[in-house]
C-alpha cells in the first residue's frame, strides 16, 4: 500500500509508502496529520503513479499533465465555441477540466482526450447541466470521423 499526496491542483506532489524504513512499524496514519492525509489517496502498490503526474477524477487514473501549445479565443461569451489547440508529447490519457465552459449558464464541461501510439485518437466530451432540478449528463465520444452520443439522466 502507498499514498499519493495530491493538493488542490490535482498534481501528485509526493508518493508516501505505508511503512518507511526510517520509522519501522509506524504506519503512515501515525506519521502524518489528519489534515495532510485528507489530501492523500490510498493506492495499491500495483498502481503506476509517479511524482508530477495528474490525477484524473473522471477516469480515476493518473497521467502526465497536458501541455498546451496555445489557446485561441479563450474568453468567449455564452453560446460561442472555444477552440483549444493542444499538442501531446507522448501517448496517454489527458483531462481538461472545465475547458471550454460553453455556454456559461450552470453548465460544466470537461474534455478527456486519449492519444494512442498509432495516432488514432479518441475524444470524449462530458457535458453536465442542471435543468429543472435534475442533473443531465451527455457524453459525446469521437473516434476518428465517427461520433457517438449518449445521454444519461442522473
Amino acid at each position: 500500500m502507498k499514498y499519493a499526496y495530491i493538493n488542490n491542483d490535482r498534481i501528485v506532489h509526493e508518493i508516501i509508502p505505508a511503512f518507511a524504513d526510517e520509522f519501522p512499524g509506524i504506519p503512515v496514519t501515525e506519521r502524518y496529520s489528519k489534515e495532510f492525509l485528507a489530501h492523500c489517496l490510498e493506492l495499491a502498490d500495483t498502481i503506476d503513479v509517479q511524482q508530477g503526474m495528474e490525477f484524473l477524477p473522471l477516469k480515476n487514473a493518473f497521467a502526465y499533465p497536458l501541455k498546451y501549445t496555445g489557446v485561441a479565443n479563450a474568453e468567449s461569451s455564452a453560446g460561442e465555441s472555444v477552440t483549444v489547440e493542444v499538442s501531446f508529447s507522448e501517448p496517454g490519457t489527458w483531462e481538461i477540466a472545465n475547458t471550454p465552459k460553453v455556454p456559461v449558464n450552470k453548465t460544466e464541461n470537461s474534455i478527456t482526450i486519449d492519444v494512442v501510439p498509432e495516432g488514432e485518437s479518441r475524444i470524449e466530451l462530458l457535458f453536465t447541466e442542471q435543468k429543472f432540478g435534475r442533473t443531465m449528463n451527455q457524453v459525446v465520444t469521437i473516434h476518428g470521423r465517427e461520433q457517438q452520443s449518449t445521454e444519461v439522466n442522473a
